[in-house]
């Protein structure tokens, strides 16, 4: 094995985890302030990587959702789990809607069906 074989295989385990730590905290931040809330630079910072580090494992915020949607699912959680963590994001959204003192929610639902 040469010395540029172990390089290669160091980055590529740092780049494996740091794309652990930006998927972790991208859970984490859509599940908070839901999807339409959920800031890049916030998801960044809170994976200890850089926009640029965070804009290279993902394309776009759309890209990453969806790859936690992927992942939730793929680590063998049921569709419950995929429903579950759907909904805290959208529990995420509606908590940012300002609505008028005056008005008043009887109740909202949200129900994803497959």
């Amino acid at each position: 094995m040469q010395a540029s074989d172990g390089l290669a295989a160091y980055r590529e385990a740092l780049s494996n985890r740091k794309g652990e730590d930006i998927l972790r905290a991208a859970l984490q931040t859509f599940r908070t302030n839901g999807y339409h809330n959920a800031a890049m630079a916030e998801i960044a910072r809170d994976a200890n990587v850089s926009t640029a580090t965070l804009y290279k494992h993902s394309v776009s915020k759309e890209n990453l959702f969806a790859m936690c949607v992927e992942g939730v699912h793929a680590v063998g959680l049921t569709e419950n789990a995929v429903q579950k963590f759907l909904g805290e994001v959208a529990r995420g959204d509606l908590a940012s809607i300002n609505l008028p003192k005056d008005m008043e929610i009887g109740s909202v639902a949200v129900q994803i069906s497959w």
